[in-house]
C-alpha cells in the first residue's frame, strides 16, 4: 500500500492533480490456509500489465481491484460506478486509461 500511494503521489506531481490516476500490482493465488498457489496471477493467466491502452482494456482485464489505488480526480469521474458495470476493477481501468493514466507496479505485494 505504501508503495501505491507513493506513486500517485509521484504520478500527480508528473500530471498534476486533476489527471485521474489508478495505479495497481500483480497479486500471489493462495489457498483459504494461504497456502501459495501462484506467486504472480498475472503470470498464471498470460496477462500483460503493460497493455494499459483502452483498446486492450475493452477486450481483457488485468487490473484486480484489491490492489488497486485511485486519485481523487478518478474518484470523482468513476463514481458511482454503474449498475450495468461488469466489475468494479475494470470500470475503473477503463475510466483511467480513457480520460487519465493507468501505472502499475513492477513487483506484487502479499496481497
Amino acid at each position: 500500500m505504501t508503495a501505491s500511494l507513493a506513486a500517485i503521489k509521484q504520478l500527480e506531481a508528473q500530471w498534476g492533480q486533476e489527471m485521474p490516476i489508478l495505479v495497481h500490482s500483480d497479486l500471489s493465488l493462495v489457498t483459504a490456509d494461504l497456502e501459495l498457489i501462484h506467486p504472480s496471477f498475472w503470470r498464471s493467466q498470460n496477462l500483460d500489465p503493460t497493455r494499459n491502452a483502452l483498446r486492450h482494456l475493452l477486450i481483457r482485464n488485468h487490473i484486480t481491484g484489491c490492489t488497486v489505488v485511485i486519485n481523487t480526480a478518478l474518484r470523482e469521474l468513476a463514481l458511482p460506478i454503474p449498475n450495468s458495470a461488469f466489475m468494479h476493477d475494470w470500470w475503473l481501468g477503463l475510466v483511467a486509461a480513457a480520460f487519465g493514466k493507468i501505472a502499475y507496479l513492477g513487483h506484487h505485494p502479499p496481497i
